[in-house]
């Protein structure tokens, strides 16, 4: 089905702007003209939209425009009335505000022009929004590469729910249907609506979510069968980045300012209230279909795009002692969130009272709907999901990591041991064991199944997990592992190619120089998915601005330990040649790399993995004054794939005996591998074999 959303925002934007323009140039126009213009400035920076002529309401009725003469008087009416709509909150919202350093008297931090924005109602006027630019540029770029792809997912899944009955797609007027992980809303957009809520009259300061929803979701939405979300992006639907977990008994004015407190601009988010289309107990009954691993919530959370997802807890239910995991909805999301690896983040409210309270003693007794009230279908589904709820997937990833790290190390000196020594043994041990452990790691992950559990008491666990903060990172995917050797052993055997085909190299110094390449390549993938190195480093950042300047950290401290280990080398032994060069500032890249580390480990006051990581750097230091080859690689990408295990914090304390004493004998059995290929004459490192001393 094909998609012209793209082509409806250009036409929109070329017509904005021409009328913005239009209206600069002429002094005398109605008060309506104008107001479209402030419309379109607004639009042009991220505001809401409407239709510059016949403009109509959601009933398709005309709407009168403002007459021209007295338009100077209706206007400074208008700016009483919006002065009067835009009352400061109540004293602990303001206390709230003020703590955070913001102005909520005035609501500078949400718009310095209040003139310039529409009222709720307004929001809604046009049936072809072309959503708020500016603030959305990189998702609609991602968004204008797939179009096709998420028109026939969204079709897909609506052949599924009418044959199956899962998860309903939403329908865009078009007839494209777009499935839930495009039902994405901006930062910028929330900040709009809610400083367009605030200045209509149906709004209270003491109204909870649940009430916003009937005050002001239901009416704007009501018939279209999309949520506000979709609405406000029919022209470029939004793919979410973010998942926000709350629930609907809290102070819709406290959420607002929580999200946009956390939250960065380029950030893409799915707020349940915002995402689904609040229409009749059927509708939405449609929209969850009967399936929760199928369900919009876990479509999102599943998304190889979404980065994090953002908890909101609350006064209301830290009030009544009941806590925000008091709730069956955000329990379920907590399970699924940490079986995907998402990051849990919890910035604020983050209390034993706000998260579990003292009433609920287990997620046993958590509720969808009100105590006391039968259980509704929504609980019955998550019920039935939790008792049947699949294994710990971090878990079984983290062994999968291991498992991998250990065939790849291990393959080519075993190869070389039972085959012979020859170079020709090693390169094919090297892609054998690769795809030995990948295979083993998918066994783990899809075929591994506990005997016994229950899902209640896994779910207890995360949720005191998460209030600890052992969530907080994200976890190192099977496929992230899969992108990373495609990088770093495409570069190593380019650089094999090179040193044969152009330097002329024999075929033993050319694959020498195979783990001189990945010794480069490895830092620099890491540089660029900061993120992914979670389980090592304990560190997460959604912001850019931060990612961006972490990756220079790395590279500085690659960058002079590379330099500096040159330096040192050249003083030993003099002038370096070519190969000598690579090696030794290789070496010194990589070890800067694995240091800047412990800067991260520091900054985010994660001492289990600041210690382990400079145990590590001390043995593979050592282990290099040992071996003046790459030896210390194959060690750190051993020790690195067990410790991916061992600071993952479901294990007991006998299960960390255990799995400490497999590292000592993988250690031990590998360097046993290495010594005996030596006194045969050939030394095998596991990725590089090159002949020994004489």
């Amino acid at each position: 089905m094909a998609f012209t959303g793209g082509t409806l925002c250009n036409q929109y934007t070329c017509t904005l702007s021409a009328v913005a323009s239009a209206s600069a140039s002429e002094s005398n126009v109605s008060s309506s003209v104008s107001s479209l213009c402030h419309s379109a400035s607004t639009y042009s920076t991220g505001g809401p939209l409407g239709n510059e002529e016949d403009a109509e309401n959601d009933d398709g009725e005309a709407l009168p425009a403002a007459k021209a003469d007295g338009g100077e008087e209706e206007g400074e009416q208008e700016d009483e009335d919006e002065d009067a709509a835009l009352s400061p909150p109540p004293p602990h919202l303001r206390r709230r505000c003020d703590s955070a350093g913001k102005d909520c008297s005035s609501n500078s931090d949400l718009s310095a022009d209040h003139s310039s924005m529409l009222s709720w109602d307004d929001l809604f006027i046009s049936e072809h929004h072309a959503g708020f630019e500016g603030n959305v540029g990189p998702a609609r770029a991602r968004l204008s590469r797939t179009l096709s792809r998420m028109a026939d997912e969204g079709a897909r899944a609506a052949e599924k729910a009418r044959a199956e009955g899962t998860a309903k797609p939403q329908r865009l007027p078009d007839g494209t249907f777009v499935p839930a992980r495009f039902w994405g809303i901006s930062r910028h957009q929330v900040k709009i609506l809610f400083e367009a809520a605030q200045r209509d009259p149906r709004w209270r300061w003491d109204m909870t979510v649940r009430e916003f929803v009937d005050e002001f979701i239901k009416p704007s939405t009501a018939g279209t069968g999309r949520g506000v979300s979709l609405r406000l992006n029919e022209s470029c639907p939004l793919q979410v980045t973010l998942m926000v977990s709350h629930a609907w008994v809290e102070n819709a004015g406290e959420f607002f300012e929580d999200f946009l407190k956390n939250t960065d601009d380029h950030e893409i988010a799915f707020i349940c209230f915002l995402a689904n289309y609040q229409g009749t107990l059927d509708e939405v009954n449609d929209q969850l279909g009967n399936d929760l691993n199928r369900s919009p919530f876990t479509q999102v959370l599943k998304s190889d795009l979404c980065e994090r997802m953002l908890v909101v807890p609350n006064e209301t239910l830290r009030a009544s002692g009941e806590g925000l995991y008091s709730r069956l909805w955000c329990d379920w999301e907590m399970k699924v969130a940490a079986d995907a690896g998402i990051p849990i983040d919890i910035p604020t409210k983050n209390s034993w009272e706000h998260l579990l309270g003292h009433k609920t003693g287990s997620s046993r007794q958590a509720r969808c709907g009100e105590v006391g009230l039968p259980i509704n279908r929504d609980e019955q589904l998550i019920r039935k999901a939790v008792q049947s709820m699949p294994p710990d997937t971090a878990k079984s990833v983290a062994l999968a990591i291991c498992v991998w790290t250990t065939c790849a190390i291990f393959s080519p000196s075993v190869a070389t041991k039972i085959v012979g020594d020859s170079i020709f043994v090693w390169l094919v041990g090297v892609p054998v064991g690769i795809c030995l452990g990948l295979f083993l790691a998918w066994w783990i992950t899809r075929c591994v199944r506990p005997s016994r559990r229950d899902g209640y008491e896994v779910l207890d666990r995360l949720i005191r997990g998460a209030a600890l903060g052992w969530y907080c990172t994200r976890r190192f995917r099977v496929a992230d592992l899969i992108s990373m050797s495609i990088f770093v052993h495409c570069c190593g055997f380019a650089y094999v190619l090179f040193k044969r085909f152009v330097l002329r190299d024999s075929w033993s110094c050319a694959a020498d120089g195979h783990m001189h390449a990945v010794t480069i390549a490895i830092p620099i993938w890491g540089f660029a998915n900061v993120n992914k190195l979670g389980p090592w480093i304990g560190y997460f950042t959604a912001s850019r601005t931060k990612k961006w300047i972490v990756a220079g950290l790395q590279l500085c401290c690659s960058a002079i330990a590379g330099v500096i280990d040159v330096c040192i080398q050249t003083q030993r032994a003099g002038p370096l040649d070519r190969s000598d060069l690579v090696v030794t500032f290789g070496r010194g890249w990589f070890l800067g790399w694995f240091f800047s580390w412990n800067f991260l480990s520091l900054s985010a006051r994660k001492w289990l993995h600041l210690a382990m990581n400079l145990v590590v750097f001390i043995v593979i230091a050592w282990v290099r004054n040992f071996q003046g080859g790459n030896l210390y690689m194959t060690v750190f990408v051993l020790l690195m794939g067990i410790n991916a295990v061992l600071v993952r914090p479901e294990w007991s304390t006998k299960q960390r005996c255990w799995i400490f004493l497999f590292k000592i004998v993988a250690i031990v059995g590998f360097l046993w591998l290495v010594l005996a290929d030596a006194a045969t004459g050939m030394f095998g490192t596991g990725f590089c074999m090159q002949p020994a001393d004489e």
